[in-house]
């Protein structure tokens, strides 16, 4: 086993916190065929006891029906099953959720 399969088995993604807010969201298309896989969405982490407050993360968004279809200001979401692993060895991380929701439907 890797070293950078060791610490993603131990990235607990709640050390991250629990409220984000979305500023901007972008198409994830496939670079050949142009098809669309998803969506890219721009957050940054607003929660007090989290030690990463104001990081922010570009999180992959899985469905290409999300339930927010676009993001037009800064507001509260919550990301459906986040998830987070390490993509190199220099600490670079990847983020990815199922859904991004507005923080009022949790």
């Amino acid at each position: 086993m890797k070293a950078k399969d060791l610490i993603n088995d131990l990235v607990q993604v709640n050390a991250f916190g629990h409220n984000f807010v979305a500023y901007k969201m972008t198409e994830n298309k496939d670079k050949e065929t142009g098809e669309l896989l998803g969506y890219r969405v721009e957050s940054n982490i607003q929660d007090d006891k989290s030690p990463y407050r104001f990081q922010t993360l570009n999180v992959k968004i899985k469905t290409v029906n999300p339930t927010i279809k676009q993001i037009n200001d800064v507001f509260p979401v919550d990301f459906k099953n986040l998830t987070c692993t390490f993509i190199n060895d220099y600490g670079e991380t990847y983020w990815a959720a199922d859904d991004v929701v507005p923080l009022s439907t949790k």
